[in-house]
């Protein structure tokens, strides 16, 4: 379960993971009460906050999700604007909308015993991405069968897959049209092994730095110095997590606050809000 990404044309050092940045007072740190079991992932929306216990599990705790989200067993969540979305155990991604919008189920699946490495909902309902045994699959359809694939995004129009080389294949209206100037790449010497996501695009290199770039200057350009293991964003936040399981977050105004401590799972970053799976296995989230 790979994942995604930040702003800017910057390659960051390697030093000692920078989360001073902006720590988060433990005390203003809020967790959803109501969900049970052992948390593993969580997933933000415009109206939903979900999150997913280890027996598959989904549960909202903030907005109206369709009934039928609620039924059926996970392996992964994402989310995005306008939906949350989830990988079934047999291989099919189902998304509900937001204030309990129609649930969407792909008709395309993913081949038995197949290994998912992420899914990417897209910011419009009913689009997404997955990433498996280093192929994509995309409502939009396949990337022509092309295989060695570490990482994969969708957007409003495009999806766009990216290879362990930095270079990048895009499907979709505007793929080569967009503000990036055509298909966006890493230059080959980044080796990203972390995901990307849409309108920014980030990844962590194999010297453990973050490197990320858009289409305009964004104060999300410039990602903390440190070594990193994964990296999530949105619009205007991004929240990368060391080795040791640390965060640090920044956003268009600069710095932005992360909890303190080590152990941390995974995240979602949605507007000003993010929430992250703690050590312990419980939801916690703040205001960036």
């Amino acid at each position: 379960m790979r994942w995604v990404a930040a702003v800017g044309s910057c390659a960051c050092g390697s030093g000692p993971a920078t989360t001073s940045i902006g720590t988060l007072d433990p005390n203003a740190l809020v967790g959803p009460q109501e969900l049970s079991g052992i948390q593993v992932d969580v997933a933000l929306s415009r109206g939903l906050r979900c999150g997913l216990d280890e027996e598959g599990r989904a549960s909202c705790w903030s907005g109206t999700p369709h009934p039928d989200f609620l039924i059926e067993r996970y392996v992964d969540l994402s989310g995005s604007d306008e939906q949350v979305c989830g990988v079934t155990a047999s291989g099919l991604v189902q998304c509900s909308g937001n204030a309990g919008r129609s649930l969407y189920q792909s008709s395309l699946q993913l081949p038995q015993g197949a290994r998912l490495d992420a899914l990417s909902a897209g910011p419009v309902l009913d689009t997404w991405c997955v990433l498996f045994d280093g192929r994509a699959l995309c409502d939009q359809g396949d990337f022509d069968g092309e295989t060695g694939l570490i990482g994969v995004t969708r957007g409003a129009s495009d999806s766009c897959a990216w290879r362990d080389d930095g270079t990048s294949i895009c499907r979709g209206e505007g793929a080569t049209t967009d503000a990036y100037g055509g298909e966006p790449s890493f230059p080959s010497s980044a080796r990203i092994v972390d995901g990307v996501t849409w309108p920014h695009v980030c990844a962590v290199r194999t010297d453990d730095a973050l490197q990320c770039f858009s289409a305009g200057l964004s104060p999300l350009s410039t990602p903390p110095f440190g070594r990193f293991s994964r990296v999530w964003a949105a619009t205007d936040h991004a929240c990368a997590r060391t080795g040791e399981g640390a965060l640090a977050c920044w956003g268009t105004d600069g710095a932005a606050l992360a909890p303190p401590g080590t152990g941390w799972g995974e995240v979602s970053v949605w507007g000003v809000e993010a929430c992250a799976v703690t050590s312990d296995s419980r939801i916690q989230c703040w205001t960036l």
